[in-house]
């Protein structure tokens, strides 16, 4: 019989030496879990995956990255250096001579020259000299230079027309044609509109993202995605800044597996089968088959759309521990459908056996050795 003492010491050792995580058993039975009936600071949920659940969960990836609002169609209003038109219409009884057919016309047209609007932010307009144009739309400035032209002139309208726009653009970088500075000079320039101008891509829409960054905040989405749902295709805002770049999505594998690492993705849709593939899968020996387990960050809307009762998880973001059972022959059809995302964390646990075949390791080597050592000094 192996005395107490050595007992107490070897599993204080063990569990001294070994890095191993918690057990399949230990997480899914954790009292932090949404069924529990203990309290708790820190609750998550639980989620077992089938097909149905992969599916829709690879469905929320693409339906919740946190894409910028479309703020919808504004107004342009001018700025230093955009070019404008003007033209000035008067109208009399009297009538007005035209010289080009020799004949008298109720209405005369005078178009100036098409000009900037210079860094003071005014243009010239004879005969009232220069007026303000920065900051106005083309509407408000035609009723103040018709405002400002019917002191000198009988019945004048006037007619401004945006010929290039300037002060207002976005940038467009990365894998395009074009990069660079793309000016905004539509009401409605929509994401799509502004990367063709750009030149549009110049790899395979599946191979790209879309980045956006606006104020501070940048949103990333696959760039077929963009082409597929119009939702995307937002109002682009001057200033933005659009990055065409292959998407790189990292998954950190710890626990059972052939190596803990951090394996990087320059791809969109990447699958948990994909995954354990590139990572070398799961430990023959040591690996839990059943307890497969992938951590991740969910809205609270997509917790409940999952079929987990939320009503006990606190906050709009929910800790989110999906589980794999690896004993089942389809789980691997199912596991090929479930796509990661950047940020996600797989835990593979340790099995019960492995660690008890670890303690009776660990007994041999301090209770069968020292015997045999002690033997051989007495020989």
């Amino acid at each position: 019989m192996i005395p107490k003492c050595l007992l107490i010491a070897g599993v204080t050792l063990l569990a001294a030496c070994t890095s191993a995580g918690p057990r399949g058993p230990d997480i899914v039975k954790s009292g932090n879990a949404v069924t529990a009936t203990r309290a708790t600071e820190e609750k998550f949920a639980l989620i077992e995956v089938d097909r149905t659940v992969a599916k829709r969960a690879s469905a929320e990836i693409a339906r919740n990255r946190g894409w910028h609002a479309n703020q919808g169609a504004g107004p342009v209003r001018l700025g230093i250096g955009d070019t404008v038109q003007v033209s000035i219409v008067s109208t009399s009884d009297a009538g007005f001579v035209d010289f080009n057919s020799n004949a008298i016309s109720p209405v005369s047209t005078a178009a100036l020259p098409a000009q900037k609007i210079r860094e003071t932010g005014r243009i010239n307009v004879p005969p009232i000299g220069e007026v303000e144009a920065r900051g106005k739309t083309v509407s408000d400035l035609e009723q103040e230079l018709t405002r400002r032209l019917s002191e000198v002139l009988v019945e004048p309208s006037a007619v401004v027309q945006l010929v290039e726009r300037q002060s207002a653009r976005a940038y467009v970088v990365g894998q395009v044609a074009g990069t660079g500075p793309v000016a905004l000079d539509e009401v409605n320039a929509r994401l799509i509109d502004v990367i063709t101008k750009a030149g549009g891509p110049t790899a395979r829409t599946e191979d790209l993202e879309v980045a956006l960054s606006r104020r501070g905040r940048s949103a990333a989405i696959p760039m077929d995605l963009l082409f597929r749902d119009p939702r995307y295709n937002i109002q682009v805002l001057p200033d933005d800044v659009i990055t065409i770049q292959p998407p790189s999505t990292k998954i950190t594998i710890l626990g059972a597996a052939s190596r803990n690492q951090t394996l990087e993705f320059n791809e969109t849709d990447v699958s948990l089968v994909e995954v354990l593939g590139r990572s070398g899968g799961l430990q023959n020996r040591r690996a839990d088959r059943l307890g497969v387990f992938l951590y991740r960050m969910l809205p609270r809307e997509v917790v409940a759309s999952l079929g987990v009762p939320v009503q006990d998880l606190p906050g709009e973001t929910i800790p989110a521990v999906f589980r794999f059972d690896f004993s089942e022959p389809t789980v691997y059809f199912i596991a090929e459908e479930f796509d990661v995302q950047d940020g996600d964390m797989l835990y593979i646990s340790n099995n019960l056996y492995e660690e008890i075949d670890a303690l009776t390791s660990l007994f041999r080597s301090v209770v069968v050795s020292p015997v045999n050592s002690a033997q051989s000094i007495i020989d």
